[in-house]
């Protein structure tokens, strides 16, 4: 039970830089749906996901074996030199990096180069920090430096549209600023680059990391053939404009699985640190019980809260996304699932089935999706992408069973329930009284499941922290 409490304790550092962090978007939402056109935001939308697919490739996505291995590092200082190791074959990367986003953005027609390049080398660096906290626990220094990173993009971004009327740009800029902020709060805290200097490169323990992290790149590649691939069919075929609507769609529909961010995080650590404890199946049973609860009533209740909110807070020219949002809020919560269901086979190092069930799910929205996307528009290519992503979710759920043992319990699959409610809801009355009480419903649901699964009360684990100790 003292994983379960660590696990939950963690959770609540999280929670609070994380809600932070996804209110501080959240409420950026009008801004950029009132300042900036569908079609330039549908642009920007399309280069950062084209960026952030190479920086996984150009850096071997080196930061999840970095964090992987160091929990099987002897001390501290021996923790030191995997961050060392992986920091210089970061500096490698940023020529191979270099060279796929030149050729890229000149096949492709990048209509910014400039800004994305450095977004791209900036974006990979900021892993490389922000695990490095996570490698020593520093929860709070993830959190705190993070949230920092956050308030730097939302200023710099109102400074920029608002005082000096730029467009997209800003959002590149403000990116940069921020991700930068974050990355020296944390050398200030931790010192790494004498760390980096220190320590000589060793090819055997580099063999070893990247074993464990290129599977994780080939996924990484695949899970991009779902959502790259989905904005690059919705901006060929239907337009920029509707590849605009897709982005706010999915910016709304990713503060569905807050919840999930928290506890990937904070599963994580606690996975890892239990990595070779004969009883961390029962724990890992019980963690995927409350996190699969949580995802689905989370995606309900936001889905209403969408619901009231959405004629108000979306600008005029954005109005036409709402139609896809609950749709999206299903596949990403699906996919929240499954990337959950991936830190199980990463902390028992078998990403081999990351990938392939990657690859099946993403081959399926290939598939599929151009030819949704012709028929249907873009709220075909949605149903078929949060399908994969519901499919995803299925191939490791069944992968888990086989491999490790563990499944989900008919309690937990009753939290599925809720979303079906929601989507009706959502489809037929946003009447602010039904969907309050029904928020309401689904608190009082939760808290049941929760101490159900848990055996703990919410209320202890709140005291507990409050009184700074364990309960």
């Amino acid at each position: 039970m003292g994983r379960i409490k660590r696990f939950i304790q963690t959770a609540l550092t999280y929670l609070a830089g994380n809600i932070f962090s996804k209110l501080v978007t959240f409420f950026l939402i009008p801004l950029y749906t009132n300042k900036l056109n569908t079609a330039e935001y549908g642009d920007y939308d399309v280069i950062s996901a084209i960026v952030t697919l190479l920086v996984s490739i150009a850096f071997f996505q080196i930061w999840d074996g970095m964090f992987r291995m160091s929990f099987d590092a002897d001390d501290t200082e021996d923790k030191y030199s995997v961050i060392s190791l992986c920091f210089k074959t970061y500096c490698i990367g940023i020529a191979v990096f270099s060279a796929l986003f030149f050729i890229v953005s000149q096949v492709l027609s990048f209509s910014m180069v400039y800004l994305p390049y450095i977004f791209g080398i900036v974006y990979g660096l900021q892993f490389m920090y922000s695990f490095s906290t996570r490698i020593f626990l520093n929860n709070r220094l993830f959190v705190v430096s993070g949230a920092a990173n956050t308030l730097t993009v939302a200023i710099t971004n109102i400074v920029l549209i608002l005082v000096f009327h730029m467009g997209v740009e800003s959002l590149f800029i403000a990116h940069i600023a921020g991700a930068l902020i974050q990355c020296l709060l944390i050398e200030l805290r931790l010192h790494l680059i004498p760390k980096i200097i220190k320590y000589r490169f060793c090819f055997t323990r580099l063999k070893q990391i990247l074993k464990f992290s290129i599977p994780l790149c080939v996924a990484t590649v695949s899970y991009w053939l779902l959502s790259g691939f989905t904005k690059l069919s919705i901006n060929r075929i239907c337009g920029a404009d509707d590849n605009g609507l897709f982005a706010i769609a999915s910016s709304l529909s990713n503060m569905a699985v807050i919840a999930v961010n928290v506890f990937q995080f904070s599963w994580n650590e606690t996975a890892y640190l239990m990595a070779h404890e004969d009883n961390r199946m029962a724990i890992y049973k019980k963690s995927l019980d409350l996190l699969f609860c949580t995802v689905w009533i989370c995606c309900a209740a936001f889905c209403s809260v969408v619901n009231i909110i959405f004629p108000y807070y979306v600008g005029e020219a954005f109005q036409n996304a709402s139609v896809v949002v609950p749709y999206l809020m299903i596949g990403v919560s699906a996919n929240a699932i499954a990337g959950f269901l991936g830190t199980l086979f990463m902390t028992e190092q078998k990403t081999g089935y990351i990938m392939i069930s990657t690859l099946i799910a993403s081959a399926v929205n290939i598939g599929l999706c151009g030819l949704a996307t012709r028929h249907f528009g873009m709220i075909g290519s949605v149903i078929v992408l949060s399908a994969s992503f519901a499919l995803l979710m299925i191939l490791r759920l069944v992968q888990i069973k086989k491999q490790i043992g563990i499944g989900i319990s008919w309690t937990s699959l009753f939290s599925i329930i809720p979303v079906v409610v929601s989507v009706l809801l959502y489809k037929y009355s946003n009447d602010i009284g039904i969907n309050a009480l029904y928020l309401a419903l689904l608190a009082v649901g939760y808290i049941i499941l929760f101490q159900k699964i848990t055996g703990i009360s919410l209320k202890s684990i709140v005291q507990s922290r409050m009184k700074g100790r364990d309960i």
